[in-house]
């Protein structure tokens, strides 16, 4: 894989030309920087110190590659790159080198699924006794681009969420005031007591992370202008499947900060026309397992919402389904 240094975009092998934006690709270019509004994901393994003190350095390697592994792998599938890690911690951001409307969503999303992963971990290995706790906030910091696609970040954001991180509960998710508003709609949180944080001139306001909202409507904040055209279109297509009781598809393609969810949204939730309110299911086009493009993740997120149950879980069920239509066409073909 080559990443871009211009878009973080990973392409094949051999490929001279970034497939998302056309810049050249192995280029050496210096590092550049830039300040941008990011979310800053904190995460550190409670007792490793003492713990590490009486093992083996390989030993300690071992007992760190599931925290690392499962990390990356949820940083990564929910948007974020992994900024570095530091021993026992893992830092990440959500919005460099690529920025998605909902940053702060993912970065939520990805420290619970973390946590949830870790649990099942621990359910298979109890010996492995591997806690964590994870600090999440947002705020500006000054982003480095290095020639070979990596990012890091330097700024306050950062020591809040180291500071966020150890005042996080066994197993939790703090999250800083900043992020909470701007996920308030759709993850749910526990109020706790403003945070004294080390070197802070005033207590940090947090809350707990518990999950997300099944039950948000995500409602705009604001009423939605323009588009007439658009939402009539959409509206005739919408009561010509009520009436005709088929099927239709409808896309609606547009960059980030396009207003293509506060769009969509404001159609799901215009006064009932002649009885009919249309509703709906809504799943984020986010990088899965499958590949960092993969066109079935909102498929598949919407099913898991609905179904209430993980990603993972559904993709195995999904799989095992799959396999058993598969074998029994092959026996059916053979006898």
């Amino acid at each position: 894989m080559a990443l871009c240094s211009e878009c973080g975009t990973a392409n094949t092998e051999g490929m001279k030309f970034c497939g998302e934006c056309g810049s050249p690709l192995g280029e050496r270019r210096p590092a550049r920087e830039e300040r941008r509004v990011v979310t800053v994901l904190f995460a550190d393994v409670v007792g490793f110190t003492s713990r590490s003190e009486s093992l083996d350095v390989e030993d300690v390697g071992a007992f760190l590659a599931p925290f690392h592994r499962i990390a990356t792998e949820q940083v990564e599938q929910f948007g974020g790159v992994i900024a570095k890690f530091i021993g026992d911690g893992v830092m990440a951001l959500f919005g460099a080198p690529v920025a998605h409307e909902d940053d702060s969503e993912r970065a939520v999303r990805a420290a619970v699924a973390v946590q949830q992963q870790l649990e099942n971990l621990r359910e298979q290995r109890p010996r492995l006794a591997l806690h964590v706790r994870i600090g999440i906030t947002t705020g500006q910091v000054l982003l480095r681009f290095d020639d070979d696609g990596r990012v890091d970040g330097v700024g306050d954001p950062v020591n809040t969420a180291a500071r966020l991180e150890s005042a996080a509960p066994v197993d939790g998710v703090l999250v800083g005031a900043r992020t909470r508003s701007a996920t308030i709609g759709s993850i749910e949180y526990d109020e706790v007591a403003p945070v004294q944080a080390k070197g802070k001139s005033r207590p940090l306001a947090a809350a707990v992370a518990r999950g997300s909202r099944r039950d948000a409507r995500d409602a705009p904040a604001t009423p939605f202008v323009g588009r007439s055209e658009e939402r009539e279109q959409l509206w005739s297509q919408f009561t010509g499947v009520c009436d005709a009781r088929r099927a239709a598809t409808v896309v609606w393609w547009g960059r980030p900060a396009r207003a293509r969810a506060g769009w969509c949204t404001s159609f799901a939730g215009v006064s009932s026309r002649g009885g009919i309110r249309p509703g709906g299911r809504r799943g984020a086009r986010l990088p899965s397992p499958a590949g960092p493009r993969c066109g079935h993740w909102p498929r598949s997120s919407s099913c898991t919402r609905a179904c209430s149950t993980t990603t993972s879980s559904f993709l195995s069920s999904a799989v095992t389904s799959a396999t058993w239509v598969r074998e029994r066409r092959r026996a059916s073909v053979v006898g």
